[in-house]
């Protein structure tokens, strides 16, 4: 076992094989309220009883009981064990470690979807895994790039360059090939409960939307990560114009996107031109792309058909907004947008979400 599954082998393994792993829901179902025939609602105000469906959980979402259908059909298993999903949600915040000084931290912890939130929010129940930390440049990068380039510090550009280049080397250390091999045949794990289990590992949340592991340029031309919305039509949100961009122009990870990222590297790390160049902006600044590889494309596209523009979530999105104040002073659960990929399947995961901000 590689240094670099560690992180993997400790947090997973150790998390199901725990006693807490008792509280962890491996098949998914689905929750019900029965309106007492008594009760009057909106839909129907006579004395009828009305059924709804409860949206609570991850593991009672339609996203994973259709994920649970297909590994239950994989044909390439070898064995008959029992197979669930092991959900993997990451998080993560760069912080201060103290109100003076300049020291700072950039940690990355993991939550497993399979685990109720009410007990994830507890800090009695260790629910929350430290995996990594992501590195800062160091303070003497300037040093080192005046030494090559006649004494001239680097642009802001190349600095930003080398930041997401440095982020997504980190999450490329995670997603080794076994790591690649377990997501995409499972792992077998002796559950705290006592029983054998396949599990197959499916990415739910990664930290919070940002250009750098979106792999957009920030404030560029199209700022949505989602869609390739432009900045002058952004007044238009919330309208039936702006609903038909998001769906017909969706951001995709596609052959030609990655062809050109690759040309725009060539032209920085063949031909020796500072990012920000021209000659790479051609390929990259339509569509506010950047010379950043992004791990996600270059691990799992070609196995998986992985676009992850389509994965991406935003985290509160509704505090974006002046209804977002209403959210965060009323008691109602903070809604988040997400999407559950296991090898060649995406399916949204929170459909409902979307209906009931609409």
């Amino acid at each position: 076992m590689s240094w670099k599954l560690a992180w993997m082998d400790w947090s997973c393994l150790t998390a199901f094989e725990s006693q807490a792993a008792a509280d962890f829901h491996f098949d998914p179902f689905t929750t019900h309220w029965e309106t007492p025939s008594w009760m009057p609602t909106v839909d129907s105000p006579s004395d009828n009883a009305d059924t709804s469906r409860i949206h609570d959980e991850l593991y009672t979402s339609d996203a994973w009981l259709e994920e649970q259908v297909k590994i239950d059909a994989l044909p390439d298993v070898p064995d008959d064990l029992p197979r669930a999903i092991a959900g993997l949600m990451f998080w993560s915040d760069a912080t201060h470690l103290t109100q003076l000084g300049t020291a700072k931290m950039w940690p990355l912890y993991l939550y497993f979807g399979n685990q109720s939130k009410l007990l994830q929010g507890k800090p009695s129940a260790r629910a929350s895994h430290h995996v990594a930390y992501i590195p800062s440049l160091p303070d003497s990068f300037q040093d080192f790039v005046r030494t090559f380039n006649k004494g001239k510090s680097g642009s802001e550009d190349l600095l930003k360059h080398c930041k997401r280049e440095l982020f997504h080397a980190v999450w490329s250390l995670m997603m080794d090939s076994e790591f690649l091999h377990a997501y995409r045949h499972g792992i077998v794990v002796r559950c705290g409960v006592g029983i054998t289990r396949r599990l197959f590992l499916a990415y739910l949340h990664i930290p919070q939307i940002t250009p750098r592991i979106a792999t957009i340029r920030n404030l560029g031309n199209c700022p949505c990560p989602l869609c390739l919305v432009h900045r002058d039509d952004i007044h238009l949100l919330g309208t039936a114009q702006d609903q038909q961009t998001r769906s017909e122009h969706a951001r995709t990870d596609d052959e030609d996107h990655r062809r050109r990222v690759g040309l725009a590297r060539d032209i920085i790390y063949k031909q020796g031109y500072a990012p920000g160049n021209e000659h790479s902006e051609q390929f990259l600044k339509e569509d506010s792309s950047v010379a950043t590889e992004n791990t996600f494309s270059a691990k799992l596209v070609q196995t998986f058909e992985f676009n992850y523009f389509g994965w991406l979530v935003y985290v509160r999105r509704e505090q974006l907004s002046v209804r977002g104040n209403t959210f965060l002073s009323a008691p109602f659960p903070k809604l988040s947008f997400s999407s559950l990929y296991y090898a060649n399947v995406s399916i949204n995961a929170d459909k409902c979400t979307q209906n009931t901000l609409k």
